[in-house]
């Protein structure tokens, strides 16, 4: 064997042993409960957190910045979110799934990563007077060249980012998202103000990925060594060939909206509409992410016990359907003072079309739960081929709609999810732990209580007129949250639901 081959064996075992725990999951096994209630609740309060943070940012922005600025970035988001998907192709849910790790595999998973991103990175660069010349708009080139960079901090950092997902320490990526989040939020609203316009949303999103990379190294000190080339990836890459197929359809076809708004109805309209679009899923995917996120790592390590994962799912799913249904019921009710309060008169446009893309909100964050049972149960075929489907509804609703602008974008999204929700998910659970018939028992609740509340909040205020958004706004929160929970109380099993989810608060804060 020669030398530095023989040096490189030396180094990885040594690095093996040094670096063993953030490899191994069998010391979380006997904590699953108490991991992933801490997990959830830590990362509950992030979302939170920097829910607050981007309401408040963008509060501020909104009334800085015209629409215009949203949507310029918006362009080049829209037609760069497939990019993303490359440069992670699935590897990091690879290394957060794979029940044995070592530190040679991960290795050679973060290279490859890290190459992808740089890849990206000066694709987009050349790309750019493309993207310019497609939107009609040349200030899009420098603009697309600076935000490429960013993809260049995500390569860097995924298999670190899996390995604190894989060891569930959502508190330490909670933290660093909230703290980058933040920092970058103040930049923007400075540079806005010192006059820098689209710029300071530009240097925000660089700002945001270089602070999560600082933050991400030092909550997660692992160092790859040198690529192992004796060790292949292929098991890794067939896994996460599946996951990127999905992701690729799925983000690219979900763009696809703000791709034909922005290409037939300009900066300001995408902006109207981007920013609308924000306001209603931003806070609802922020909550419904959490839960996915520790339901992940969580159901790959009970994959083995269909019992214990029937009862995690349930329970899952229903926590996830009570905290997100009734906030878009509520956000379909007050979509005017809200749109008024946070963004300005200015933006009024944005209010018709959050009122209709909370109606799809209500039942979509439920709805892709059905992806990490997929996962985890290894069925990422099935996964591939569902997202196929639903997202070919989604564009030819979309493309439809685009004719009627944005309410008529809005209203295709509502139309592609109710018209594939329910088949979908039969289809995918099957044979799986789950079934159709939980899904729905565990959804059954927050519905009706949903619709409930709904009901009062319009008898309510056809009854009482209230000028001040303000007013309004503390009125429905107020008389929705009660009403919600009554009706909650009341129902056969909800005492229960309500009560569980207390003890869980108040064992994480334990």
């Amino acid at each position: 064997m020669p030398d530095g081959t023989h040096q490189n064996k030396v180094i990885m075992e040594v690095s093996e042993t040094r670096y063993e725990r953030w490899f191994q999951t069998e010391a979380l096994r006997p904590h699953l409960k108490t991991k992933s209630i801490r997990g959830g609740a830590s990362v509950m309060v992030s979302a939170s957190v920097n829910l607050a943070i981007s309401i408040a940012a963008t509060s501020v922005l909104a009334r800085i910045l015209a629409p215009t600025d949203f949507g310029l970035l918006g362009m080049v988001f829209a037609l760069t979110v497939i990019a993303e998907q490359f440069k992670d192709i699935g590897l990091g849910r690879a290394t957060v799934q794979k029940k044995e790790l070592t530190h040679a595999e991960v290795t050679n998973l973060f290279w490859l990563n890290l190459l992808l991103g740089l890849g990206i990175c000066l694709a987009i660069s050349l790309l750019a007077g493309f993207i310019a010349r497609f939107y009609h708009e040349p200030r899009l080139t420098l603009i697309a060249i600076l935000l490429s960079i960013t993809f260049a901090f995500g390569g860097l950092v995924i298999q670190h980012q899996a390995l604190l997902s894989r060891q569930m320490r959502f508190f330490a990526t909670g933290v660093i998202g909230t703290g980058s989040s933040a920092a970058s939020n103040v930049l923007a609203i400075v540079l806005a103000l010192h006059g820098y316009g689209y710029w300071s949303l530009v240097w925000r999103e660089i700002a945001r990925s270089m602070l999560a990379a600082i933050g991400t190294f030092v909550a997660c000190p692992w160092v790859p060594g040198l690529p192992d080339f004796e060790r292949g990836v292929w098991p890794q890459m067939r896994f996460g060939r599946d996951i990127t197929v999905f992701n690729i359809v799925v983000y690219l076809t979900s763009s696809m909206d703000q791709i034909l708004l922005g290409r037939f109805g300009g900066a300001s309209v995408l902006g109207i509409y981007r920013q609308a679009f924000q306001l209603v899923t931003m806070p609802i995917n922020q909550l419904s992410s959490s839960i996915n996120g520790v339901s992940e790592p969580l159901f790959s390590a009970l994959q083995n016990d269909p019992e214990k994962y029937r009862r995690a799912f349930e329970r899952a799913v229903s926590t996830l359907g009570l905290i997100t249904m009734p906030l878009a019921a509520g956000l379909f009710m007050c979509s005017n003072q809200i749109v008024a309060l946070l963004l300005g008169q200015r933006w009024a446009g944005a209010a018709d079309v959050a009122r209709i893309l909370a109606v799809a909100m209500f039942i979509k964050p439920v709805f892709s739960t059905v992806g990490f049972v997929m996962v985890t149960c290894g069925k990422t075929g099935r996964y591939v081929a569902a997202g196929v489907l639903d997202s070919i509804v989604l564009v030819a609703a979309v493309a439809v709609g685009v004719m009627w602008g944005p309410r008529g974008v809005a209203a295709g999204h509502v139309v592609a999810t109710y018209i594939v929700f329910l088949p979908l998910v039969w289809w995918t659970l099957r044979g799986t732990p789950v079934g159709l018939s939980l899904w729905l028992r565990s959804i059954a609740r927050p519905v009706v209580c949903s619709l409930i509340m709904v009901a009062v909040l319009y008898g309510v205020f056809n009854v009482i007129v209230v000028t001040s958004n303000l007013a309004v706004s503390i009125a429905y929160i107020a008389i929705g949250a009660i009403t919600y929970f009554l009706a909650m109380w009341s129902l056969p099993g909800g005492r229960q639901n309500l009560t569980t989810l207390l003890r869980d608060i108040q064992s994480a804060l334990r």
